[in-house]
């Protein structure tokens, strides 16, 4: 079985590949069984050969990109989280979490199923977490939609077997080991265990087994046994041992974006400004001035039909009338990033900006302007074609 992948041209998709756990299974793949690596990440590692790199945000991005490939591996390795107590999370950092945790493996397994349910070996594995086969507090978003992962494995590799198909889906889950980047442990010993699980987890893979639990006789066969006998009194215990020996993270991973604009007839380049803003930002908020006094024109949309077109574009998180400069939303709103476009690249303005967000941990994104169509354009050409409106 362990030679199968040495006999077909077909690539190894691997979700999640660019660093950590998942990296380490590329590189394994690739040198031990010179087989072609196609990388789905926001982030690529260049010690991995023979690779091709996909960039992809799994928190919000169309997942399509990668359907449809010649592979017969599918790793989904990706995973986001944070130890801290479930009041300081939002709404939008539950919803990234399981976007990121849980969607990407019924999306692509969903997109690759006809594959899985064939004659032919295709090979499939998830990395869910032990904290998905068990309670943990504080860990209780993560927890959840890693569970959520668990139980889906579960009850497909179930209808795979009962109408008597051969491949199945490999969940691993893992404990809290060494040598991720999650929890940024680059000791030679973590690097060492690492490329051990690595290895592991492609061994179980070809093997077409279903659960594989790394050091599962040495720790975790007696952790589940205590959560099995009493969940309660191992969740309390999991809460005081976590206090004692981990820091917790009380800041969301969430990161916010602020544009500002006039969005009067609104047309091909304003969309491509929401676009690439939302490629930096998880939250994109956008502030409409009331009208274009600021740039002495005059407004054709009134401001609520404008609002209105901003909430309805998917990559638009939340729409606010702004204020007429944008350092003065700033103390209500926290963004992370302030997006303009490049055109206001070393205008006064944006100098002035610059330097007041200089102690703020905040970036200004200049992104490209459009310059094909614009508002002023079409302002234009309606006023030439229209009757006075005076």
């Amino acid at each position: 079985m362990l030679d199968t992948l040495e006999k077909n041209n077909k690539s190894a998709l691997i979700v999640g590949g660019g660093n950590g756990l998942g990296a380490e299974i590329a590189k394994f793949i690739s040198k031990r069984y010179n087989k072609h690596i196609i990388i789905a990440d926001l982030s690529i590692s260049t010690e991995i050969k023979n690779s091709t790199f996909i960039k992809l945000d799994l928190s919000y991005e169309d997942l399509s990109v990668v359907h449809n490939l010649d592979i017969d591996m599918l790793i989904i390795t990706a995973g986001i989280g944070r130890l801290s107590k479930f009041e300081t999370f939002s709404i939008k950092e539950i919803e990234k979490n399981f976007y990121v945790n849980t969607f990407p493996s019924l999306n692509l397994i969903s997109a690759y199923y006809n594959k899985i349910k064939s004659s032919e070996n295709f090979y499939t594995c998830v990395i869910s977490s032990i904290a998905g086969v068990v309670a943990s507090p504080l860990y209780s978003v993560y927890s959840a939609s890693k569970a959520a992962l668990v139980k889906f494995t579960e009850g497909i590799n179930a209808e795979l077997a009962y109408s008597n198909f051969d491949n199945r889906i490999l969940n691993v889950a893992p404990g809290n080991f060494s040598g991720t980047s999650f929890h940024g442990n680059k000791s030679l010993e973590g690097k060492d265990k690492l490329v051990l699980l690595a290895s592991n987890i492609i061994e179980k893979t070809l093997n077409k087994e279903t659960i594989y639990i790394p050091d599962y006789d040495e720790i975790y066969k007696g952790v589940l046994q205590r959560y099995h006998n009493d969940c309660s009194e191992f969740a309390k215990s999991s809460i005081e041992y976590k206090l004692k020996h981990s820091k917790t993270n009380d800041f969301s991973q969430i990161k916010v974006g602020y544009l500002t604009g006039t969005f009067d007839l609104f047309h091909i380049g304003h969309l491509n400004l929401l676009k690439n803003a939302k490629k930096y930002c998880d939250k994109l908020i956008v502030g409409v001035h009331p009208d274009a006094k600021h740039k002495n024109k005059e407004v054709f949309i009134p401001l609520d039909e404008r609002m209105e077109i901003l909430r309805n574009i998917k990559f638009v998180d939340e729409v606010i009338v702004c204020a007429d400069e944008d350092i003065d939303d700033y103390p209500k709103i926290k963004y992370d990033y302030l997006f303009v476009g490049s055109d206001y690249l070393g205008t006064e303005r944006f100098n002035r900006y610059e330097q007041y967000f200089s102690d703020k941990n905040v970036r200004i994104i200049y992104l490209p302007y459009t310059t094909k169509t614009s508002s002023t354009q079409l302002r234009n050409l309606i006023s030439a074609k229209s009757p006075s409106r005076n």
